[in-house]
């Protein structure tokens, strides 16, 4: 006997292929019209940049409607059946699960954005009970036995990951143009691969074991991207104390690498035991060790990696196992490595700069960060779009609005709407902090002063030498140690040491 009739059937394979459809891909739209069909509600399709990502659209609503009444009627049908296809139990399972989804959103949604956190457990508390009173209501039957039942906590986990997933990449990308929602689009792939049924069977036992390569121009976001990765990992979910087991917010930890000088990375990284070397006093964790297998660690600027140093990251990341400086007892590596560089690796392997079997280890999983010249696309109405997004930091949201405006005819009439935003995000925000101070901004021509610089070294007739020693001397005000300018340079430090003034 088949469950389902033909229309039924049809209906309920639109309803699974929206349940682990891409959000930010327009095509969940044209889902959601084929589910409700003459009760879909033609919405503006900007619906994920409004300022609240949990914002419930009518057509949300419908839905949740819709599989709430059909899925009652479903369970009343498969109690009274011994035997279930493996199909219709599928159908019936995405069903479900989408509706369970949808019920599980407002107090998750509300734990998620809480800063109280016995507040945030308690919201989660009441929300698995009620979880589980709907769950073994809908997957009773003894069909669910290998399948459904036997996943309760973990699919509670999956539903908690999903909304943390779609409210930090909601948050923490803006923008309405095309270049915004592929990135967004992406950094969802990056969390739960393009198959999201496969992910919540099998990938999410894995996925942070597959490190993260964010490339893009500087000031365009790469650690707001990484953040998003982050913070949204796999936690699981311990029914018996009715938490998860770590809390999301305590385990994304961002390291600029170009902030310490060569002969500390590795330190920093692997940790230390004491005596290793003179000054290590006594036994440092690394942040390697410090990382959980919820975790992520976010390395920024690894473009600047001596080469030294990709050897011992790329052993690390092949072997999931790392060693302290001095020490030969081996530590699992845990939890995510995101990596990120504004620098063209491809150049920098072409010039002995960057190894080629490190960058293969790490880009595996690529997310680009458009340019704002890219997201802009000379539209006002994208410049808006980027100005609300900012103001709204500052401003409540209907000063921020009538100042986007306000601010984007400014930039329009004074900058032109193809300026090309060279800072990228930082620039505007601080085009948008110089408007509201001065109601000016004078964008910094670095091609001029590069220009009047050299002017300056020719109209001194500066020596070879002279230019030399000069610029060495810059660098080691800049990093503050003969290392680092010597790698930077890629010669000896006592050539540094000879050329200090």
């Amino acid at each position: 006997m088949n469950l389902f009739n033909p229309s039924e059937k049809k209906l309920l394979k639109n309803i699974s292929s929206l349940a682990y459809i891409n959000p930010f891909l327009p095509d969940r739209i044209k889902l959601e019209e084929k589910v409700l069909g003459k009760d879909f509600a033609v919405e503006d399709n900007t619906w994920h940049v409004g300022a609240n990502p949990f914002g419930k659209r009518q057509n949300v609503q419908s839905i949740h409607i819709l599989l709430d009444s059909f899925g009652k009627e479903m369970q009343k049908k498969i109690m009274v059946l011994k035997n279930i296809s493996t199909e219709d139990a599928e159908l019936y399972e995405d069903c479900i699960l989408f509706f369970l989804y949808y019920e599980c959103t407002f107090d998750l949604e509300a734990a998620i954005v809480s800063d109280d956190p016995i507040e945030s457990d308690q919201l989660i508390a009441r929300c698995y009970q009620k979880y589980s009173d709907h769950f073994d209501f809908f997957f009773s039957h003894a069909a669910f036995k290998e399948t459904a039942q036997k996943d309760k906590n973990h699919l509670f986990s999956c539903f908690w990951q999903l909304l943390r997933a779609f409210y930090h990449i909601f948050m923490f990308i803006s923008g309405s143009s095309k270049a915004s929602y592929t990135l967004r689009s992406n950094i969802w792939e990056s969390v739960f691969s393009y198959d999201v049924k496969r992910y919540r069977r099998t990938m999410y036992k894995f996925n942070s074991d597959i490190p993260v390569l964010i490339t893009g121009p500087s000031g365009s976001g790469k650690e707001l991207v990484a953040r998003a990765i982050g913070l949204s990992l796999y936690i699981p979910f311990d029914h018996r104390s009715c938490t998860f087991k770590v809390r999301f917010r305590d385990h994304f930890n961002a390291i600029n690498l170009s902030s310490f000088s060569f002969s500390l990375i590795e330190s920093e990284l692997f940790g230390h035991v004491k005596g290793a070397f003179t000054g290590a006093m006594q036994d440092k964790k690394g942040w390697f060790e410090l990382g959980t297998s919820h975790s992520a660690l976010f390395l920024d600027e690894i473009g600047d990696l001596d080469t030294t140093i990709q050897v011992k990251l790329l052993r690390t990341l092949q072997a999931r196992a790392f060693h302290r400086i001095g020490s030969h007892q081996e530590r699992k590596l845990k939890g995510k490595v995101i990596f990120a560089t504004h620098i063209n690796l491809a150049n920098e392997m072409a010039a002995g700069k960057f190894r080629e079997d490190f960058y293969y280890r790490i880009c595996a999983d690529k997310v680009t960060t458009p340019s704002l010249e890219e997201i802009l696309s000379g539209s006002i109405e994208l410049l808006q779009d980027s100005a609300l997004y900012i103001l709204k930091k500052m401003f409540s949201d209907e000063e921020a609005a009538v100042l986007s405006i306000e601010i984007s005819k400014w930039i329009s009439d004074s900058l032109g709407l193809h300026y090309s935003w060279p800072g990228n995000f930082r620039e505007l925000e601080q085009c948008i902090s110089n408007y509201l101070l001065r109601k000016d901004y004078k964008p910094v021509n670095t091609q001029s002063e590069s220009s009047d610089w050299l002017k300056e070294c020719v109209k001194k007739e500066l020596s070879l030498d002279e230019l030399t020693k000069a610029y060495v001397n810059g660098l080691y005000e800049k990093y503050g140690n003969y290392e680092e300018v010597a790698r930077k340079l890629k010669v000896d430090r006592r050539t540094i040491k000879s050329k200090l003034l």
